[in-house]
C-alpha cells in the first residue's frame, strides 16, 4: 500500500488534486478539510495516502494528517459507510466534533451530514462507540460544557450559514473561531453575524 506522495502539487479541486512525482501525476480523492490544508499548485507537499481497492478500479484517497487518514479508514468499516460517503463525512464536520457526537449518541449532529439519515446516523452511532474510545481534551470540549439548547444554536448557525451558500466546512471554521474568542453565552443571530466575519 502506498502510506504516503510526496511531490509538486500541479491540480488543486475540492474533490480531486493531482501531485507530481517525477513526471507522474497520482490523482487522488480528497476531502474540503484535506484541501483547505494544503499548499498552493506548484508547491511541494507531503500527502498520506490510502488506496482503496475494488474488482473493476483503484482509487486513491489523500489526506492533511495522518489522523484524518485513520479516521477515514475507521469509518470505511461501518457497514454501509464507502469511501466517497467518508469523504463527505470529514468534508462536512470536524473530526473531535464527529467523535464527540457519537459518544454522547447525538444522531441529530449526524444528520446534519449531507446524505446522513436518521437510520445511518444510529448505526455509525452503534459500530464506532467502542472503536473510538477515550476522547482527547478537545473531544471533550465539545460536551463539557455544552447543553442541547447551546449545541442546537451551534448546528444551527452552521446551518443558516450553509443556506447562505458556504460550505459545511468554512462554515463549521468560522462558528469555531467565533467561539474560541468569545466566553459568555451567544444567540444564534450573533453567532451567524460574527461568524460571517471569517469567512
Amino acid at each position: 500500500m502506498i502510506g504516503y506522495i510526496e511531490g509538486k502539487l500541479s491540480v488543486k479541486t475540492p474533490a480531486l488534486i493531482v501531485i507530481d512525482v517525477g513526471g507522474v501525476g497520482y490523482e487522488m480523492h480528497v476531502s474540503l478539510t484535506t484541501y483547505n490544508q494544503i499548499c498552493k499548485i506548484e508547491e511541494k507537499l507531503k500527502v498520506f495516502t490510502y488506496l482503496y481497492v475494488r474488482e473493476d478500479k483503484l482509487d486513491l484517497y489523500g489526506f492533511a494528517t495522518e489522523d484524518e487518514k485513520d479516521f477515514f479508514k475507521t469509518l470505511i468499516s461501518i457497514s454501509g459507510i464507502g469511501p466517497s460517503v467518508a469523504i463527505r463525512i470529514l468534508s462536512a464536520i470536524k473530526v473531535d466534533r464527529f467523535k464527540a457526537a457519537v459518544i454522547d449518541e447525538d444522531v441529530g449532529i449526524l444528520t446534519t451530514i449531507p446524505g446522513i439519515g436518521k437510520k445511518t446516523a444510529q448505526r455509525i452511532i452503534v459500530e464506532l462507540k467502542d472503536k473510538i474510545g477515550i476522547l482527547t481534551d478537545r473531544e471533550k470540549s465539545y460536551l463539557a460544557g455544552k447543553d442541547p439548547e447551546e449545541l442546537s444554536v451551534i448546528n444551527d448557525s452552521i446551518s443558516a450559514l450553509v443556506s447562505l451558500g458556504y460550505s459545511r466546512a468554512i462554515a463549521q471554521k468560522a462558528v469555531d473561531r467565533v467561539l474560541a474568542e468569545t466566553k459568555e453565552e451567544i444567540k444564534i443571530e450573533a453567532l451567524i453575524r460574527k461568524s460571517l466575519k471569517f469567512i
